[in-house]
């Protein structure tokens, strides 16, 4: 169903820089977290964010209708200060409205 999973992350924390991919979203934020390194099935997903930091580039959000519903998989923000981020808020606040379908009513 999520048609991606985790692989690892580094034991330290550190900056990560998510840069969006695909659908018209631009733009990039930083802060300091725990990257996430994932599989994903990219043929058969959007990819809308991608991460990179000093330790290697990965994909960190992507969507996809499942059934009679939408998946989406977003990986950024484990710590407050990304919790607390308004790029990432705006990024998770879309997301919540693509998975209502929101902005199709």
């Amino acid at each position: 169903m999520l048609r991606g999973y985790f692989l690892s992350h580094p034991e330290q924390h550190k900056p990560v820089s998510y840069i969006a991919a695909g659908n018209g979203q631009q733009g990039t934020f930083e802060f300091v977290d725990e990257h996430y390194f994932v599989h994903c099935d990219e043929e058969n997903t959007e990819v809308f964010l991608r991460s990179a930091s000093t330790d290697g580039e990965s994909i960190a959000g992507w969507r996809h209708r499942f059934a009679a519903g939408r998946v989406s998989c977003l990986t950024p923000a484990h710590r407050e200060e990304g919790l607390l981020h308004s790029d990432f808020s705006g990024w998770l606040k879309r997301e919540i409205e693509w998975l209502a379908d929101l902005n199709s009513k």
